[in-house]
């Protein structure tokens, strides 16, 4: 976790879980949540569930990355266009 506008670390952990996530809320006064007002992050369950719990209005503060964005977009346009060129091929 980083604090963007100051250019700070503010947590590190090793793994991907609800639980390290969790922690880092945990250090943060009621104040400190309420006054986040975006999280940026990758699109990783875990870590949406966790902001989800922590900070009110979540829905309205998470902001993907575009790497992980465009990554699932190329992926939904692969897979349309292995479905249609199945079906051409199989039309002749």
């Amino acid at each position: 976790m980083t604090d963007r506008d100051k250019r700070k670390v503010l947590h590190i952990e090793d793994d991907h879980t609800i639980e390290s996530l969790d922690g880092f809320f945990g250090q943060l006064t009621d104040e400190q949540k309420t006054g986040i007002e975006s999280v940026s992050m990758d699109m990783w369950p875990a870590y949406i569930h966790s902001v989800k719990q922590h900070v009110s209005g979540a829905e309205e503060k998470i902001g993907f990355d575009k790497f992980r964005v465009a990554q699932h977009l190329g992926k939904a346009v692969d897979t349309v266009r292995r479905k249609e060129n199945r079906k051409l091929l199989t039309e002749g």
